[in-house]
């Protein structure tokens, strides 16, 4: 068949061909072919570039991680061991005030390493830099001042620019380049910086606890869950994060910075925060001074308390300081707390039924096993002795005589300074009345008559004792001052000179008192009705049983009767005294040697007394008293509360200017020509006068400084309002007679430099042997690097809502299923390859821990958001302040209810259960208003940016922190500014820290110069009512941060950078990379547990330390940079 090859068209068919078509075709065909050529040339030119390009390219990224493992590999030796402190360059300061950073711009964001302050050293040794962590020669990368220079040339990269910053490139970041050169040439270039994740706050945190009861409020302020987002504020303006709020889950699921964008109100308002926030950083619990981890408290605490009694945290002169059985005390006194009594308070009023209170023993049995007792008895505020002129007719040889008397009135005052009831009933107190040291000289109408104390009393010393608790049951509310005088007798009791007992009655009750006869020799003096008398009162010289051998006067204290044979009797070490013997100095202290002291009331002062004006009725002549300081009815003020531990006993040994200013109380020798006395001064319901003063014109019937835990505490922090002295230890007791002077009133987490110990010293000595200690000081040195608290506690008080056992907390916390009180604290299964099961069957004897959990715990955790005290970013500081911002508190009502209320701003919980009162604005200002005694603050976003601030330029001032103690404590030395407090403490006093501007000039503070004794008189301006709730303290804004506080970081991110170049220099490529890294708890010689002492680390783990680990890695595009 034959086949159509091609159909021609019908209109053509027919046609003649044209010529040429064949040559036509044929140059089109050439043509295409030609084309086709060119184009498979041009590729091939292309496919060749491009492979070039590749291969460019993949050097480039050679080069970008070989920079990346030198960087970890520089990261590694430098801050692997943990003996080392980091920072940002930004810390350098640039001027004295600390406002400005004297690093380069574009180097104010390296990383730098110093060794720590170890222990070994005893004081700060000078800061030992050590490198840099960035791509630079040693000979360069190994000089702190390396960071103030500026690039040289063109020899750096930008690893940090807009791409990362946002189109503001606030905190660009640039680092050398390094060449490597071949035959010659340079045949590629790297770069890398090592950024410091720590010195930022987190955008994740772990979730809290889900609880809403009492405990969780209270344990919820002790350990701040999260970083307050919403209140960061970017170089912009802007508030990225705005959005956010305390119950937003999206947050805790951020693994990276990047993600941030999605919880973000746009995708580029976080950029200006880069070097604020991170989006994860965790750290370990090590010790950078000692190496290892730290011990755990929440453990230690739970051991026998005779087995803490000897574990003192520090010693001056040979004197011991503040002990681990004093911290055990407070640290357990929730187990203490009552609720359901059915108690009237004395003065009026009944206790609610679910209040919570503490109760003296009502045995001496139980007294004498009761450590707690400590806590269980109150303050006392001040003592009291009043002596007036007295008469009742009489006869003598048939003529109408009046006998003249002297009646003595013993007052005392009570204090409860705890936020909790205080229930003595059934037991009671006796306080000795001690004779004074005086004499009288009577001017009659028929001459002058010497009156001897000691003759008229029958040579008694102890000549009354006060009974105060047994007529009438005392019950204190928190904060309470209670007054106590002479019962309901209204006429003088007849002296007997074996034995006189007055049952005391709150209030001042003008009736009563001891009536002693007055001697001339042996004969009583007789008035007769028409005599005047006119008198002058003067000190002595006695001695022996004229005041007693064992002291010159003084007030001292018994439970229940004051000697043995009336009945159950134990001496407290509470009172006040004079030259008690068994005091430092060996002379003795004679009245009449001390006139300043000691005043004169000289007949010219004192008023005539007519005989008819004595009979029947009391003329008072003066008044002896003991009694604390306060901040405006004192002879000597100053911060009267600071250096006033309310259990201390108080002895005046030498009685001079420095010893009067140190001392707490004041004594008070004065005439009284009437009953018009601001030491009299009482409510009709008994309540007295302190604080402001002792006045109801200066005072407050109401004043709580220390607070009583409910659960186990979770803060360092928080054992700021434990009663610790330095007290010795009597049997189970504590005696509260014996310890380091000056007082101190919240030791721990403070740091306020003793106006009394040299600016460059730390101990000192007061008028010879006495010792004195900066209390704060040396505890905050032995425990803030030394320990931590894990929240791994019991949870059986009756304010948890779920009850449950030390090792239970513990099993659920290593199994993920219920989150620490410390919520940021993770498990992390240590090295030793042991199950969650064997761990607790080797930290725990049933549901006591081990001493080996007390060394250990700390290798099972890291820490989530762990953040780096020499931080130097306001915004990080910011949102770490506020971690704790609007959330709920426990409370007191005015029945005594704890109740669960919200807050407007960030708490502050000096007290842990404060009153329900707000103390805020220009009500501080006002010494009466009472919220500043019993309530609680709550600072504003306002005063919190303030604070940060503050912060920020003390950081520079003073760093680098080369220990935790080293932030915490203030820095002594010649520097009065670094000397007088704490970092924290002096952001708080700065002027352009509102916080306190009421308390910090003006009449609410204290302020003093040279001539009043003072070795540092710049330590003691500043609030006079320093510890009351009102007053924000270092220990105050710290409790909630300290559970997540180290001197150095354990997470940084590392940028790389490489180059490929071509055979002219001329750059052909270039590649960015980032990681993640963190330092876990193995050793890079895993022949070494982590456990183990730095000082049995292998050679290898003692340079390298501990691994770290990459958790993230990425290239990086151009525009991202």
């Amino acid at each position: 068949m034959k086949k159509t090859l091609f159909i021609v068209p019908p209109h053509l068919a027919g046609r003649p061909p044209r010529r040429g078509f064949s040559l036509l075709v044929t140059l089109m065909m050439m043509m295409l072919l030609c084309i086709l050529a060119l184009g498979l040339l041009s590729l091939s030119t292309i496919t060749l570039r491009s492979s070039q390009a590749q291969a460019d390219q993949a050097v480039a990224r050679s080069n970008a991680r070989l920079a990346l493992q030198l960087a970890i590999g520089e990261l590694q030796k430098q801050t692997g061991p943990d003996q080392r402190i980091t920072i940002a360059a930004d810390q350098i300061p640039g001027a004295a005030d600390g406002k400005s950073t004297g690093a380069q711009a574009t180097r104010s964001h390296w990383t730098g390493v110093y060794k720590s302050w170890l222990n070994t050293a005893t004081t700060r040794p000078a800061p030992e830099f050590q490198r840099w962590l960035v791509s630079a020669p040693d000979s360069e990368a190994r000089l702190l001042d390396f960071a103030r220079s500026a690039p040289n040339g063109s020899g750096g990269v930008e690893l940090v620019g807009k791409g990362t910053l946002g189109d503001t490139g606030i905190g660009t970041v640039q680092v050398p380049l390094v060449d490597y050169n071949a035959s010659g040439k340079v045949v590629a270039r790297y770069g890398w910086w090592v950024g410091d994740q720590g010195v930022k706050a987190p955008l994740s945190t772990p979730a809290p606890g889900t609880s809403t009861d009492l405990a969780a409020a209270r344990q919820g302020l002790q350990s701040s869950p999260r970083t307050s987002l919403e209140v960061a504020v970017s170089g912009t303006g802007e508030k990225p994060f705005s959005s956010i709020t305390p119950a937003d889950t999206r947050v805790r699921s951020l693994t990276g910075w990047k993600q941030g964008e999605l919880v973000a109100v746009s995708p580029n308002a976080p950029k200006p925060l880069f070097h604020d926030l991170a989006g994860r950083s965790t750290g370990l619990l090590t010790n950078v001074r000692t190496g290892g981890f730290r011990k755990d408290l929440s453990m230690q605490m739970e051991q026998p308390l005779n087995s803490l009694m000897g574990n003192t945290l520090y010693s001056s002169g040979g004197q011991n300081g503040i002990n681990q059985g004093e911290l055990w005390l407070y640290y357990n006194l929730y187990k203490q707390l009552k609720t359901g009594g059915a108690f009237t308070y004395t003065t009026g009023g009944d206790m609610g039924a679910s209040t919570p209170y503490l109760q003296l023993s009502s045995s001496l049995a139980a007294l004498q096993g009761d450590s707690f007792t400590l806590y269980k008895q109150p303050t006392f505020l001040s003592t009291k002795t009043i002596l007036s002129f007295y008469g009742i007719p009489a006869t003598v040889a048939g003529a109408s005589k009046v006998q003249l008397y002297m009646v003595v009135d013993p007052i005392v005052t009570y204090w409860n300074p705890l936020d909790v009831p205080l229930v003595i009933t059934p037991a009671y107190h006796s306080v000795k009345f001690w004779q004074l040291p005086y004499d009288f000289k009577l001017k009659l109408t028929g001459g002058d008559v010497s009156i001897s104390m000691t003759n008229i009393m029958g040579g008694q010393a102890n000549y009354l004792t006060f009974v105060i608790g047994q007529s009438q049951p005392v019950v204190l509310r928190p904060g309470e001052v209670v007054m106590f005088s002479q019962g309901p007798n209204t006429s003088p009791a007849t002296y007997n000179p074996g034995l006189n007992k007055i049952q005391a009655k709150a209030g001042w009750n003008f009736g009563g008192g001891v009536a002693i006869p007055v001697k001339n020799g042996s004969s009583p003096v007789y008035l007769d009705p028409a005599d005047t008398l006119r008198y002058e009162i003067s000190p002595n010289g006695n001695q022996g049983l004229g005041t007693q051998a064992w002291f010159l006067t003084a007030n001292d204290t018994f439970y229940k009767e004051d000697r043995t044979g009336s009945g159950e009797s134990l001496g407290l070490n509470s009172g006040t005294s004079i030259d008690n013997l068994g005091g430092k100095p060996t002379g003795r202290i004679y009245a009449n040697q001390k006139p300043d002291f000691f005043n004169k009331v000289p007949a010219s002062t004192s008023r005539p007394i007519s005989s008819s004006q004595l009979v029947g009725r009391k003329e008072p002549l003066m008044i002896f008293s003991f009694g604390a300081k306060t901040e405006q009815d004192t002879d000597r003020p100053g911060r009267y509360l600071a250096r006033y531990n309310p259990r201390a006993g108080t002895d005046f040994q030498t009685l001079t200017p420095d010893e009067l200013e140190t001392l707490p109380f004041e004594v008070h020798i004065e005439p009284l020509n009437s009953w018009k006395n601001r030491n009299l001064e009482v409510s009709p319901n008994g309540q007295s006068y302190f604080g402001g003063g002792v006045t109801a014109q200066s005072g407050t019937p109401l004043v709580t400084t220390h607070s009583v835990p409910h659960e186990p505490l979770t803060s360092l922090a928080a054992f700021q309002n434990a009663f610790a002295n330095g007290f010795t230890w009597n049997g189970n007791l504590p005696a509260q007679g014996s310890y380091l002077l000056p007082q101190i009133s919240h030791a721990i987490g403070n740091s306020v430099a003793p106006s009394i110990i040299p600016s460059d010293q730390t101990s000192s000595t007061l008028d010879g042997p006495r010792q004195l200690a900066d209390h704060s000081y040396l505890a905050n040195q032995a425990l803030w690097d030394d320990w931590f608290l894990s929240s791994i506690a019991p949870q059986t008080a009756d304010s948890f809502s779920s009850k449950i056992g030390q090792r239970q907390v513990a099993q659920q916390f290593f199994a993920g299923t219920r989150p620490l009180p410390n919520s940021r604290y993770l498990y992390s299964a240590p090295d030793t390859g042991e199950t969650k099961e064997a761990l607790l069957g080797r930290w725990f004897s049933g549901d006591t821990p081990s001493a080996q959990a007390v060394d250990e715990m700390a290798s099972a955790m890291c820490v989530e958001g762990m953040f780096n005290v020499n931080s130097t970013s306001v915004e990080a500081w910011r949102t770490f302040l506020s971690g704790v911002r609007n959330q709920q508190l426990a409370a007191r009502d005015a029945s005594g209810t704890e109740v669960s209320i919200s807050s407007a701003g960030v708490p502050v919980m000096g007290i842990q259960t404060p009153a329900d009162l707000l103390a805020e604005g220009e009500t501080l200002g006002d010494v009466l208003s009472t919220p500043q005694w019993t309530g609680h603050r709550v600072l504003k976003d306002g005063e919190i940016d303030e604070l940060a601030r503050a912060i920020v330029y003390e950081v520079r001032k003073r760093g680098p922190f080369l220990c935790l103690a080293d932030f915490i404590n203030r820095r002594p030395g010649s520097d009065k500014d670094l000397a007088k407090a704490g970092t924290l403490q002096s952001a708080l006093d700065s002027p352009a820290v509102s916080i306190n501007k009421y308390y910090n000039s003006g009449s609410r503070a204290a302020s003093v110069d040279g001539s009043r004794g003072y070795v540092f008189p710049e330590a003691e301006n500043g609030p006079a009512a320093y510890g009351i709730p009102g007053v924000v303290k270092q220990a105050d804004i710290l409790t909630p941060l300290a559970p997540y506080l180290s001197a150095r970081s354990d997470s940084f991110l590392i940028r790389g950078y490489g180059e490929s170049v071509d055979g002219s220099g001329k750059v052909t490529a270039r590649a960015w990379c980032e990681a993640e890294v963190t330092r876990g708890g193995a050793n890079v010689d895993p022949t070494n547990k982590s456990t183990v002492a730095a000082a049995s680390l292998s050679p290898i783990n003692q340079i390298f330390g501990r691994r770290y680990q990459m958790v993230s890695f990425r290239w990086l595009l151009p525009s991202e940079v």
